[in-house]
């Protein structure tokens, strides 16, 4: 009977969190790993495009329209691609009767740019040993390109994240205070990705805690140095670190997982749900 009142207590407990989760209303507000400085207006009979791109890492900007004649007129200037740290002014001849309303969007990476080989280790300090609650290429959420080789890390809220690989800080969300089991969670997470510029590869440490950044945009971040802390943010009911290396391509999304191998020789596709890994 003493057992069965302990298992009774035990799914008493879960119940009560996984209610307490899905309680949890989505935030009023969407929060964006940062914006460029940029203007964007007709200006007689051209498109005046201004762009400060601040952030150190390539980016692939492109404006269209509901008008077939417009993009045509757009089409030999899109994306305009930018390094790091630039800025850049374009004036596009675009006759008053076509001059459309308009969309901007942004893709991260040059896919032009040669994938090296890494220099990283595992997300987390050396001596700690955690498990892998999803692999590559699993479900519920690793089946897509977006997340295909991403590992989900067994960290617990407040577990020191670590840099897997040295790079700059391009993007970081850190404003959201919950999560939840419905996929409408998905863009609430709080996140940081750097970017290597000398393997043009970008690394997604996700699921952290509400102001648990120790970094800021445009820091430089060395392999194995703390940047963060872990935490239950966006699409998930289980603490973890969900931890990507994206490589840019040709249109939406812009970046996508890919396979990765390990400084120890350990290769990402090798490790599956249920396994142990250690940082030493």
């Amino acid at each position: 009977m003493g057992g069965m009142k302990i298992l009774i207590v035990l799914w008493m407990f879960v119940f009560l969190m996984f209610m307490a989760c899905a309680s949890h209303k989505l935030p009023k507000e969407k929060l964006f790993g940062f914006t460029s400085d940029k203007i964007i207006e007709y200006r007689g009979d051209s498109l005046f495009i201004y762009i400060n791109h601040y952030i150190p890492c390539p980016m692939r900007y492109s404006i269209h329209t509901e008008n077939k004649e417009t993009n045509a007129i757009l089409k030999p200037y899109m994306p305009i691609t930018m390094n790091g740290l630039r800025d850049t002014t374009l004036h596009i001849p675009i006759p008053k009767e076509l001059q459309a309303e308009f969309d901007a969007t942004a893709l991260y990476g040059d896919p032009s740019l040669p994938i090296k080989n890494p220099d990283m280790t595992f997300p987390f300090p050396s001596g700690n040993r955690y498990k892998i609650i999803q692999g590559n290429n699993s479900n519920p959420s690793h089946n897509h390109v977006g997340s295909r080789f991403a590992l989900d890390f067994s960290l617990q809220v407040n577990d020191t994240i670590t840099a897997a690989a040295a790079g700059h800080v391009v993007a970081m969300v850190e404003g959201y205070e919950h999560g939840g089991g419905h996929k409408k969670w998905k863009p609430y997470s709080n996140y940081i990705m750097t970017y290597d510029s000398t393997t043009n590869l970008f690394f997604l440490y996700g699921h952290l805690v509400k102001a648990g950044s120790f970094v800021e945009l445009g820091d430089f971040v060395t392999k194995g140095e703390p940047i963060g802390l872990s935490g239950l943010t966006g699409y998930t009911t289980i603490e973890h670190l969900h931890f990507d290396v994206k490589k840019a391509v040709e249109g939406a999304p812009g970046i996508v997982s890919t396979p990765h191998t390990y400084s120890n020789g350990t290769k990402s596709t090798e490790l599956k749900r249920g396994m142990r890994v250690s940082r030493k």
